[in-house]
């Protein structure tokens, strides 16, 4: 029983003394990052589904992240490094919303909720077309006639102009 109670002693100081020793290579979990999250909504208060909303930072490896917001309007940035954002918020027929200087530490979550106007409604129509030939040097009037429709022309009565093709030049 003594010899049991030693060995367990043994074993425990032993364990104790290997914690300890490496105690330096274990990193305690720590949070480093923040969040970002808000509502979009209109001038009238309903929230604004489908925009497109991109936060901008010096602090991100990109340079930017974007997201849409859900059917409620809502927006959720996770995982943002500790710094100094900018947000901007678009879509179709509003005016861009934009919240400059947001600052995020870590274990932070930061609500920013953003009211967009409506705007302008802007289109771009592009047409594609090949240009008609001209030559400006000729005036020249010509008409292509095909052998199908040279065949199925009438003729006269007359034997040495039956051909349609004998009264055309060239």
């Amino acid at each position: 029983m003594l010899r049991l109670r030693k060995s367990i002693s043994a074993l425990f100081l032993g364990a104790t003394l290997l914690a300890f020793f490496c105690v330096d290579h274990i990193q305690a979990q720590s949070i480093l990052d923040g969040k970002l999250t808000g509502t979009i909504t209109d001038d009238t208060g309903e929230p604004l589904p489908g925009v497109t909303v991109e936060v901008t930072s010096p602090a991100l490896i990109t340079g930017k992240r974007s997201t849409l917001t859900s059917d409620k309007g809502v927006y959720v940035f996770l995982h943002l490094p500790v710094g100094r954002y900018d947000l901007k918020a678009s879509l179709q027929g509003f005016k861009s919303a934009v919240q400059t200087a947001i600052h995020i530490s870590a274990g932070s979550s930061v609500v920013v909720n953003l009211t967009m106007a409506p705007g302008a409604i802007e289109e771009e129509v592009t047409v594609t077309a090949v240009s008609p030939v001209v030559d400006a040097r000729t005036s020249a009037i010509s008409t292509n006639i095909e052998s199908d429709l040279l065949d199925k022309m009438p003729t006269s009565r007359d034997p040495f102009s039956d051909n349609p093709r004998n009264g055309c030049p060239g």
